[in-house]
């Protein structure tokens, strides 16, 4: 009998979250995105778009359901107006912090996407500024 190699994909179903975000002058916007009880999240990608008129710090982060810090997958700053980041990255700089690992999370994680404050703007709004792909599987 011959051994036989298999690659597996991790199966489940194709997710595509896409929320409006619309920034205030010179205040912070959080958006969280929780993973649904009795979930598996197989994180694909984040998008996150500066809709303001100055430059923000975006960041991507990822909590467990006790609010315990288990990841910051990306943390930027200088994002200039209608500019964007995107994790996974390749991107290799000292101002940048990407996790490019696998991100598996589980029913009661969350994701925590930051603007931070730039200082005095006119604000905007991005109809599509948090775009997040993922794999859903039954936990």
């Amino acid at each position: 009998m011959s051994e036989t190699f298999a690659w597996t994909f991790p199966g489940g179903r194709l997710k595509r979250e896409i929320q409006s975000v619309t920034v205030a002058d010179n205040t912070t916007k959080t958006i969280t995105v929780t993973v649904p009880a009795g979930k598996l999240w197989r994180l694909l990608g984040v998008r996150m778009i500066n809709p303001d008129n100055v430059s923000r710090t975006l960041k991507i982060y990822v909590y467990d359901e006790n609010d315990n810090l288990l990841c910051i997958l990306l943390e930027r700053s200088g994002i200039g107006a209608n500019s964007y980041i995107q994790w996974p990255c390749t991107l290799e700089s000292s101002s940048i912090k990407a996790n490019p690992a696998i991100q598996l999370l589980k029913g009661g994680d969350y994701l925590k996407c930051i603007w931070a404050a730039g200082g005095a703007s006119s604000g905007g709004t991005a109809s599509a500024g948090l775009i997040i792909e993922y794999l859903e599987l039954e936990q």
